[in-house]
C-alpha cells in the first residue's frame, strides 16, 4: 500500500484532479505508516493531506491515530473535532474520540461518543469494545459486561489474546 501511494504522490502537475487523488494517497499512507508504527512519518503524510484538501475529513481523523499513538491526546481531540465538524457521519472520529476522553477520564463523554459512533455504524463491533472499556473505567461493570459480550459476538477474535 505504502509503494502504490507513493507512486500517486510523485506523479507531478494535477492531471485528471489528481490533487485530490494525492490527498487521498497521503491520508491511505498516513495509514499503512501507523499500521508500521512509524507515528511520524504517518503525521507528516496526514499533514500534507490536509494541505492538498483542508475538507478531507478522513485525513484529520487519520492523523489523529498518529497522535493517540503518541499519547498526544490533545492534538489527537483536535483532529477528531475537525473531522466531525468536516463530516459529523463519519463514526471513527467519534470513536477515536471516545478513546481520549477515556484516557483523560471523563468517562460521560467518552460514552457519549461511543453511541454516537454506535448510532452511525451499528455493525462495528469495535465500538462496542471502545464504549465497554469506558464503561469498565467508569466501574459501570454491568453496562461493560453488554458492551463486551456484543462486540464479541459479532467479532469473537475481539474475545482472544494474541499468542
Amino acid at each position: 500500500m505504502i509503494q502504490a501511494c507513493s507512486e500517486v504522490i510523485a506523479i507531478e502537475g494535477d492531471p485528471y484532479g489528481i490533487a485530490y487523488n494525492r490527498a487521498t494517497a497521503y491520508s491511505n499512507r498516513c495509514y499503512a505508516y501507523i499500521f508500521k508504527r512509524e507515528y511520524d512519518r504517518a503525521i507528516a503524510d496526514c499533514d500534507k493531506a490536509i494541505e492538498s484538501n483542508p475538507d478531507r475529513a478522513k485525513a484529520y481523523s487519520n492523523r489523529c491515530y498518529g497522535y493517540i499513538s503518541k499519547e498526544e491526546y490533545d492534538q489527537a481531540a483536535a483532529d477528531c473535532d475537525k473531522a466531525i465538524e468536516l463530516d459529523p457521519k463519519l463514526a471513527i472520529a467519534y470513536a477515536s474520540r471516545c478513546y481520549i476522553y477515556t484516557q483523560k477520564q471523563e468517562f460521560d463523554r467518552a460514552i457519549a461518543d461511543c453511541d454516537k459512533a454506535i448510532g452511525l455504524d451499528p455493525k462495528d463491533a469495535h465500538f462496542y469494545m471502545r464504549r465497554c472499556w469506558a464503561y469498565t473505567r467508569k466501574g459501570d461493570y454491568k453496562r461493560a459486561n453488554v458492551d463486551c459480550n456484543k462486540g464479541i459476538t459479532m467479532k469473537p477474535s475481539l474475545g482472544t489474546i494474541p499468542p
